[in-house]
């Protein structure tokens, strides 16, 4: 096998479909996304977070456990030039509000619950003191979903 000749994360990503199509890359408890799926995904993350107004330099924070969502929405503002900030879905709420005002995120992608957290909740409080655009994975009626606009998005080209 030749070795990566990528220079970012992305790059490696776009190598690594073009590479091995077919091959898996993440396994979740949804299932599994080959490499080509992985990179339309994150194409289409990217998409939907450039028309969120993310662009390069900006920070896009993930409030999400180990699901293929993290993935997809990492390598997406990975392609934009945006910063991720990995939030813990153990956080409480004020940690949550320390971690809005010190991250200066510009969007999250967010989990609505985890174990006996109210996400959703919090941040429909929080979120706009601090002027963030957030995505729920699964939507609550009150935050766009962001499964269901990724699925929409046009993939950003290569």
């Amino acid at each position: 096998m030749q070795p990566p000749y990528s220079r970012t994360l992305f790059e490696l990503l776009d190598e690594q479909a073009s590479r091995r199509p077919e091959a898996v890359a993440a396994i979740a408890d949804a299932g599994a996304l080959s490499w080509r799926a992985l990179a339309l995904r994150a194409r289409q993350a990217a998409a939907v977070l450039r028309a969120r107004g993310v662009r390069r330099g900006d920070r896009v924070g993930l409030l999400v456990n180990n699901r293929l969502e993290w993935l997809e929405a990492a390598f997406g503002a990975w392609l934009l030039g945006a910063v991720v900030t990995p939030f813990s879905t153990w956080s409480t709420r004020r940690e949550l509000e320390f971690l809005l005002a010190d991250s200066e995120v510009r969007a999250l992608v967010a989990l609505a619950r985890f174990v006996r957290d109210d996400y959703a909740a919090i941040l429909r409080e929080l979120a706009p003191q601090r002027g963030v655009d957030v995505l729920l994975v699964e939507g609550d009626g009150d935050f766009p979903e962001y499964a269901a606009a990724r699925a929409a998005a046009s993939p950003l080209p290569t």
